[in-house]
C-alpha cells in the first residue's frame, strides 16, 4: 500500500508510475532533490544543494525526463541548472558572474 510522505518532503512531480520527485528539507542538513518510492517510502538522493539553499525552485518537464533547479554558485550568484530525472548529467544553464549584477530567477523546461 502507499506510504505517507515524510514531513520533510515537498512533492515536485511524478518521475514515473510509483515514483515521486520531491525536495527533502530535513532542517539539520542541506536540502536535496530525491526520488521517493510511493510503495515503500524509500528516498534516493539525486542532488544536495549547498547549505544556504532550500532548493525552492525545482521544476520537472512534462515528459518526465528532466529536472530544472536554481542554486547559488561559489560566489553566491543564483544559476539555473538541469539534470536527468535519475540525477545524471547535471548541466549549468547560466553563467552569470558576480560583477554582472544578474542572477537566474526562474526556470522552465519545454518539451
Amino acid at each position: 500500500s502507499a506510504q505517507r510522505l515524510a514531513a520533510t518532503l515537498t512533492p515536485v512531480a511524478w518521475a514515473d508510475q510509483g515514483t515521486l520527485l520531491a525536495i527533502d528539507r530535513p532542517g539539520d542538513a542541506p536540502s536535496s532533490i530525491v526520488r521517493v518510492s510511493v510503495a515503500s517510502g524509500d528516498a534516493a538522493r539525486l542532488l544536495t544543494g549547498p547549505r544556504d539553499s532550500d532548493l525552492s525552485t525545482v521544476v520537472a518537464d512534462v515528459q518526465g525526463r528532466s529536472v530544472g533547479y536554481l542554486l547559488p554558485d561559489a560566489a553566491g550568484v543564483i544559476q539555473a541548472w538541469a539534470m536527468n530525472q535519475d540525477g545524471s548529467n547535471p548541466t549549468q544553464l547560466t553563467s552569470f558572474g558576480p560583477s554582472d549584477g544578474l542572477e537566474a530567477v526562474a526556470i522552465g523546461l519545454g518539451g
